[in-house]
């Protein structure tokens, strides 16, 4: 699929499902496609972060208490 400069950080998608998230892309050579590279959206899930009082939570747990957004 072709991925243009610039849309790192967006995500990938097959269909309406959000399969992973565009990483970093670059251009090879003159007039040849471009080379991008996708995270894909498990491992994205499993992303812990650390507050404030250093509790560690998963990309996937704040999903899941709707801190943020889920469609299903």
């Amino acid at each position: 699929m072709l991925i243009k400069h610039g849309a790192s950080g967006g995500p990938v998608l097959r269909g309406n499902t959000i399969i992973g998230v565009n990483s970093t892309g670059f251009d090879i050579f003159q007039n040849e496609e471009p080379i991008s590279f996708i995270t894909p959206i498990t491992q994205i899930l499993e992303l812990t972060l650390r507050d404030s009082d250093g509790e560690k939570t998963s990309v996937q747990e704040l999903m899941d208490k709707g801190h943020m957004p889920y469609v299903k």
